[in-house]
């Protein structure tokens, strides 16, 4: 199964061209226990590590909420007023995608995006400060071969279908 996103944005807006990530933890998939006695039907998990993430082609942008803009310049912490600016570079930045792994388990703190304050060694001044906007994120979930349909609860007369549902927390540090 395949599917993809809006755009997203990420901002740095601290100014400071410090180094960060953004990192991804996903729970297994689970359509949830139905029914009682002998007629349940048991909780049915799909891995968490079936999931992969393309993060996308990324670029400079504006993020006019918060003040921050792609343009060259130095940082002005009056962010708010729409005069801020950061100097961002797209070499700062790096994807990584989260890849299917085929293990039993959810996936925890992996590393999908990381913005860098210099790139082989050369200062790049205003690192990985600024916005940037990545275009088509994906998302490609593997359905093992012996994978359970969703669970059904028929327990109010008619069908009720659980769907299999994870929780995707993205984090920044």
């Amino acid at each position: 199964m395949t599917g993809s996103s809006a755009p997203w944005s990420l901002i740095d807006g601290r100014g400071t061209g410090v180094a960060w990530n953004l990192s991804v933890s996903v729970s297994n998939f689970i359509s949830a226990a139905v029914g009682s006695g002998n007629t349940s039907q048991p909780l049915r998990t799909i891995y968490g590590s079936n999931l992969a993430i393309t993060p996308g082609s990324f670029a400079l942008a504006a993020d006019t909420a918060s003040g921050i803009t792609p343009a060259t310049g130095s940082y002005d912490s009056d962010a708010g007023n729409g005069s801020a600016q950061a100097t961002g570079s797209t070499a700062a930045v790096v994807a990584h995608p989260l890849a299917y792994s085929n293990s039993d388990a959810p996936v925890s703190g992996s590393t999908l995006v990381s913005g860098a304050d210099s790139v082989a060694g050369t200062n790049l001044g205003g690192g990985a400060k600024g916005g940037y906007v990545f275009s088509a994120p994906s998302f490609t979930l593997t359905i093992p071969r012996n994978a359970y349909k969703s669970n059904v609860d028929n327990s109010s007369g008619s069908p009720v279908i659980q769907p299999y549902v994870a929780v995707i927390t993205f984090t920044i540090s």
